[in-house]
């Protein structure tokens, strides 16, 4: 086992470095045979014969025709001074490498995920072309799809990359050009094949429970937003106000008090009705009385800022409408509140976004 330390050093770039650094060496191999040579397209079973991997550290799986071959590990330290863990693996088939990466931090992500993909669809371009790009949500947790060419070798690209919540994951099919025809619906099948656990997915797969240093990014597959939650969410179907809602779904987290942490998504197959937002405005709960509500904007979308108040609690809403979608974000506390959940509110409120 190696180690990394110093230099700022994040398990993304370690992440990618070894593995770049592999393939650029020509992979866990030195041989990439063309067209016409003894090996070109040798060895590579039909996809319905290919062996499932569990991926190391035990929280996510793909398939490949074969079992791959593994470099020593890495270990290094993040910019905030967690650890982590890098294993880089991969196998040739011929002319077709495919890759993969698994970084393990320790305490799990920390910051906005997107920002973490962003860095990687970044690195990944550093000397190359790209020819496609598109982002993906894999068994609840955020990723990208993109192809390029990579200037130093030559070699078409196509690569998955998934943040979850403690693992980074990276996989790449690397092949000549004049062997893309041959190799992308191999490469294709490849990538698609990742499964992440729950236990390591951004989805809501929690116990609803309040836990003060327990907060986590939560980004549902199905309803296209991201926010910070103080603990694991807990998601249940319930109705709307707003007529031809088609999907309603709510993630919530509960603390003492009744202390409530809450987004409720709504869904419409026809675009959002004109009068929705207004709606929601008016029938937050029937026991609650508006105080005050002003016009708010977040990532250019318009919505509304609002306080409610009932006897013995507050109720602090954020609603904003997509074309197809609307999205209450909302804390409710009691008047009593101590300073430590009030900040829990503003953290939770600041943290939304749409994806």
């Amino acid at each position: 086992m190696t180690s990394e330390r110093g230099g700022g050093r994040r398990a993304l770039g370690a992440l990618l470095g070894v593995l770049l650094s592999a393939c650029h060496a020509g992979g866990l191999h030195a041989r990439v045979p063309t067209a016409g040579q003894p090996g070109y397209g040798a060895n590579i079973p039909p996809t319905g014969q290919w062996v499932q991997i569990p991926l190391p550290f035990g929280t996510a799986t793909l398939r490949m025709p074969s079992q791959p071959e593994y470099l020593p590990m890495t270990t290094g330290i993040e910019d905030d001074g967690a650890s982590y863990r890098t294993q880089i693996g991969g196998q040739e088939y011929g002319g077709l490498q495919l890759m993969l990466a698994v970084s393990q931090v320790e305490g799990g992500i920390v910051g906005a995920p997107l920002d973490r993909l962003d860095e990687m669809r970044s690195s990944l371009l550093e000397g190359a072309e790209e020819r496609g790009y598109g982002t993906v949500m894999v068994d609840g947790s955020p990723g990208f799809d993109i192809e390029y060419v990579d200037r130093e070798n030559g070699h078409v690209v196509r690569a998955r990359a998934v943040v979850g919540r403690n693992h980074l994951y990276l996989l790449m099919a690397l092949m000549p050009p004049h062997l893309e025809p041959a190799y992308r619906v191999t490469a294709i099948s490849y990538v698609e094949s990742l499964r992440v656990d729950a236990t390591d997915s951004f989805g809501a797969t929690g116990d609803g429970a309040y836990r003060a240093g327990g907060w986590r990014w939560s980004m549902p597959a199905e309803c296209f937003f991201a926010v910070r939650f103080p603990g694991a969410p807990v998601a249940v179907e319930g109705p709307s106000p707003v007529e031809g809602a088609t999907f309603v779904r709510t993630y919530r987290v509960v603390g003492e008090g009744g202390a409530t942490f809450e987004v409720r998504a709504t869904g419409y197959d026809e675009g959002r009705p004109v009068q929705a937002v207004s709606t929601l405005e008016a029938e937050p709960l029937s026991h609650y009385a508006l105080r005050a509500g002003r016009d708010t904007t977040r990532q250019g979308y318009t919505g509304r800022s609002l306080v409610y108040e009932s006897e013995g609690r507050m109720r602090f809403t954020l609603i904003f409408g997509s074309y197809a979608a609307t999205y209450e974000v909302s804390v409710d506390l009691p008047r009593t509140a101590s300073p430590e959940m009030l900040e829990a509110r503003n953290t939770f409120l600041d943290s939304f976004r749409m994806l």
